[in-house]
């Protein structure tokens, strides 16, 4: 995420931040649902998640699931790989362990942490 973050659009993406976070394990969370709550067309909201992050907003939805993925990790939060992948809202382990790979570079595994970036 490269792109510069002005203040309104700091505090529209925390919203949107907040609607992932609780939705994470939700596996049907569409961007129609997250542009609904934001109050604006998908096509609309395609573009300010694009202006604001870079990124797509199912890329996006996807980046914050992984960060939390990640916290979840370090802190011990989850003692199965299967769990925390249902609690992201995925249900294939091996998926969710492909994209948190693709993400930070290593398989997730509980017993080892790794710092936070």
């Amino acid at each position: 995420m490269g792109a510069s973050i002005n203040k309104p659009n700091l505090n529209w993406l925390k919203n949107v931040d907040s609607t992932i976070l609780l939705n994470l394990d939700n596996p049907k969370l569409l961007v129609a649902d997250l542009a609904k709550s934001a109050l604006m067309s998908e096509r609309q909201f395609y573009r300010e998640i694009n202006k604001a992050t870079e990124l797509t907003p199912n890329k996006y939805i996807q980046w914050i699931k992984m960060k939390k993925a990640q916290e979840w990790i370090n802190d011990g939060t989850f003692c199965s790989l299967k769990k925390l992948a249902q609690a992201l809202g995925y249900s294939r382990t091996d998926y969710f362990s492909k994209i948190y790979k693709k993400y930070f570079g290593i398989p997730p595994d509980l017993n080892n942490r790794m710092p936070n970036n």
